[in-house]
């Protein structure tokens, strides 16, 4: 195999493992035996078509080896059991005529070729009388992956791996023969009553049934592998909740919640003051409060210190896609997004964006200014960070109150392409200071990746990433690395159609869920399908949304919901919260929109 590689720089074509093994092919052969003599059959030299074969192999194996993907993120797991089978044993006659053969064997008789196998398989037999009653045959089974391997020590029958494959709960399986030992041929019982040289007592060991019980142990043991990585499933129940009105002049969008726990639970709504006509007339930031759980909210008051505001340059700056999160450590509510910048008031400037946070005292309700996260000049490229901003990014704040804050920026100031991270930062209760920032993650693609969200499951990192035509996720276990990214897709191989829109996460009831808006849902009449908005449970190994868990957690309205935040209030419940955009495309035009709080519960 290695004689046929490429010949060219090692750059060019890295080493690799290549792994050949006899699979279920124990009733097959490349020799044409049907036209055997027949004229104008090629006749092949000693050799000569096994050399043929391993050409055609070779050259297959090399095309392909071109186009393999190397993860190392895939599930790995293993399973193995010995499963006793009968050894055949020859009869008292069988024993008879193999002893009567072998008295009359002479040395010129052996050079016979029909009689000298007579002999072959009569000393065979009387081997065979001395084999232990039973065999232990021991079979294993692999998983890489989707990918499911069997090993079995036989040369197994074609239509005996169909039948694995076709109980196999894995997309694929391979069956590869003759491993952990040798038992001759597996035959089916349907073959041992056709007969054939492969069914013969000395070549095929063990009983005629003994294929059924090696096919249903290693169906059981694949279905243990498959289990082992399966989710359990977490039924939720919805809860509407009490909404907020916009008005005739305003929209209250990018809307999300924060909760302070205590005996009287104390809930804060923060959205964004947004005009009637364009998606980025943002204006100043207003709050709501509930007090009864969400059931009855306050009159949406202006937050003073976060009103937009004309600068000396001409400059106004609207702080928005804001995202409030109690911070358990300082007791404050830290609020984070970013700032819009508009030049006279009306061109909006996105290379001035910034990361921009707040801080509410729940205790006394007063607010503190609109500040400005300072990063570094450079990434770990080396390349400038321009407009960085953290809007619309779910956070993770840690025991110790550093803050892991996910925030995109510009690596080229000419290039409308985003680079997302996660940047490690401290916060006192009163001041955000950056302190350090993983892997960087963007794609040639478009707007690159924006708007990531992360949360913490399980004892790891999970992030998702926005992009023009899709989106994506990855996952790491210090909160600011991550993995190799992956399209978002469903668990049958599909993609999740989900695109240029924001997903964020939510844990409940043990189980780690997906919020979207996706293509696909009979709403091609929704700018960019943002509606309805949808809720998944995500598998945590495969990093692939559940297909039967997607339920729609806000119905299609005329209105776009790609705009949501999350809000976790414990355990075994967590907040949605969105308000309605874009009324004025649809047919809803003139009306007011609303700002949707879902209470999401395991059941």
């Amino acid at each position: 195999m290695s004689n046929k590689s490429p010949k060219s720089s090692p750059e060019d074509h890295p080493p690799f493992v290549g792994i050949l093994s006899n699979g279920a092919s124990g009733d097959v052969n490349n020799n044409d035996y049907a036209n055997y003599g027949k004229p104008g059959r090629k006749r092949y030299a000693r050799y000569e078509k096994m050399r043929e074969v391993a050409e055609d192999v070779a050259q297959e194996v090399v095309q392909i080896e071109k186009t393999i993907k190397y993860h190392n993120w895939v599930q790995l797991g293993a399973t193995a059991e010995s499963v006793t089978l009968k050894r055949r044993r020859p009869s008292t006659l069988q024993l008879q005529r193999a002893r009567e053969l072998l008295a009359k064997t002479t040395p010129e008789l052996e050079k016979v070729r029909d009689f000298s196998r007579q002999v072959i398989f009569a000393r065979r037999a009387l081997q065979a009388a001395g084999w232990p009653e039973t065999a232990q045959a021991y079979v294993q089974t692999l998983r890489i992956g989707d990918l499911g391997l069997t090993a079995l020590p036989f040369e197994v029958f074609v239509e005996i791996g169909f039948d694995i494959q076709k109980r196999s709960p894995f997309k694929d399986t391979f069956v590869m023969a003759l491993a952990n030992g040798g038992f001759g041929y597996l035959p089916s019982p349907r073959q041992h009553a056709l007969g054939g040289y492969e069914t013969w007592l000395t070549v095929a060991h063990t009983e005629v049934g003994a294929s059924p019980k090696l096919v249903d142990k290693l169906t059981e043991l694949l279905g243990k592998l498959k289990a082992a990585s399966a989710v359990s499933s977490v039924p939720l129940r919805f809860e509407s909740l009490g909404s907020i009105q916009g008005t005739e002049r305003w929209d209250w969008w990018q809307a999300r919640t924060a909760h302070v726990p205590g005996k009287e639970p104390f809930f804060l709504t923060t959205m964004s003051q947004t005009g009637k006509g364009t998606s980025h007339d943002f204006h100043d930031i207003l709050q709501s409060t509930s007090r009864d759980g969400g059931k009855t909210w306050s009159e949406p008051a202006i937050v003073a210190s976060l009103k937009r505001r004309r600068k000396s340059d001409g400059f106004e700056v609207a702080p928005g896609d804001l995202w409030p999160t109690f911070h358990e450590k300082t007791g404050k509510i830290l609020v984070t997004g970013k700032t819009f910048n508009f030049e006279n008031g009306q061109r909006e400037i996105r290379l001035r964006e910034r990361v921009s946070y707040a801080v509410m005292d729940p205790s006394t309700g007063k607010w503190g200014p609109l500040r400005l996260l300072d990063v570094p000049k450079k990434d770990h490229s080396g390349a400038t960070i321009t407009g960085a901003n953290a809007g619309c990014t779910q956070r993770v704040d840690l025991p110790n109150g550093d803050v892991l804050l996910p925030v995109r920026y510009w690596r080229d100031p000419k290039v409308h392409r985003y680079t997302s991270v996660v940047m490690r930062c401290t916060f006192d209760g009163e001041t955000l200071a950056y302190k350090e920032h993983g892997s960087e993650h963007t794609i040639s693609l478009g707007r690159g990746l924006y708007e990531p969200s992360l949360v913490q499951f399980g004892g790891r990192y999970f992030l998702t990433m926005r992009a023009n035509h899709s989106a994506y996720v990855t996952r790491g276990t210090d909160g600011i690395n991550f993995e190799p990214l992956r399209e978002w897709k469903f668990d049958d191989g599909e993609p999740l159609l989900s695109y240029n829109t924001q997903q964020h996460w939510v844990t409940v009831g043990g189980g780690l869920f997906l919020v979207y808006t996706r293509r696909g849902a009979e709403n091609d009449h929704i700018m960019r399908h943002r509606a309805p908005l949808f809720i998944a449970q995500v598998h945590p190994e495969t990093l692939r949304v559940i297909r039967s868990t997607e339920r729609v957690l806000i119905s299609e309205n005329h209105a776009t919901l790609g705009n949501s935040g999350v809000c976790r209030i414990r355990a075994n419940e967590s907040w949605v919260t969105c308000g309605e955009g874009l009324i004025w495309l649809g047919k809803r035009k003139g009306q007011f929109n609303k700002v949707f709080h879902m209470r999401i519960t395991a059941q």
